[in-house]
């Protein structure tokens, strides 16, 4: 006597696009090997059904409560879904058509609109060549450096930007106070400042030039000696 051929489980469909087509020959498959136990289109259905999870599940709902709640269902398309297995393996295909594009930016949508594919296959060709011309029409579109423009935007506006200043040591108007500050002490001129300032025939007690002596006004407060 043969053995019953054991058959693995079938996998619950929610919505990938991906596997709805192994979903559907796994169940082709299961049918074909167990015609006995699967011998007419609603028990065909019903295992479906039982198997679709997920939003897909809430596609089909209705129409399997009609049919649970009215024997054959009380409406012609409920008994066409339930009643025929090629209908209802039509019918979700469409119904993963629609959430397929219902995840499709607007875009997309729009771009498509005119091409009504009728398969779900087309409809993801559609899609992809509609996703690929999109990507190429924002990529030819100039685009804005935004490091650039955030330079330029807090770049001080040049009107406004005070002129940068010397660090390199004291100006020419600064050197005598520097110099009076490092060569003074108590009032008196070491002597290196003094030769200095007569080998630069400057003034012993201020320090600067093209000065009468008799006319500065710092001999009163400073000893050069």
């Amino acid at each position: 006597m043969t053995e019953p051929i054991k058959l693995g489980e079938v996998n619950a469909f929610y919505r990938d696009r991906a596997k709805i087509n192994g979903f559907l020959t796994r169940l082709d498959t299961l049918y074909t090997l167990e015609p006995t136990k699967y011998s007419t289109d609603v028990k065909k259905t019903l295992y479906a059904a039982y198997h679709i999870k997920g939003i897909a599940y809430d596609w089909i709902s209705p129409y399997l409560q009609d049919y649970l709640d009215n024997g054959n269902g009380s409406s012609d398309t409920t008994k066409e879904i339930i009643g025929k297995w090629t209908t209802i393996k039509e019918k979700l295909h469409k119904a993963v058509m629609s959430m397929f594009k219902q995840g499709l930016s607007r875009a997309i949508q729009w771009d498509i609109r005119k091409e009504r594919p009728d398969t779900l296959d087309e409809l993801i060709d559609a899609a992809i060549d509609a996703e690929n011309e999109l990507q190429e029409f924002n990529s030819a579109q100039p685009k804005n450096n935004s490091a650039n423009i955030a330079r330029a935007k807090n770049r001080p506006n040049s009107a406004n930007v005070s002129k940068p200043r010397f660090y390199g040591g004291p100006m020419p108007i600064d050197l005598d106070a520097a110099n009076k500050k490092r060569n003074y002490t108590k009032g008196l001129l070491i002597q290196a400042e003094k030769d200095r300032r007569l080998r630069n025939n400057l003034c012993l007690y201020c320090g600067k030039p093209r000065y009468v002596v008799n006319d500065c006004r710092a001999k009163n407060n400073t000893k050069p000696f």
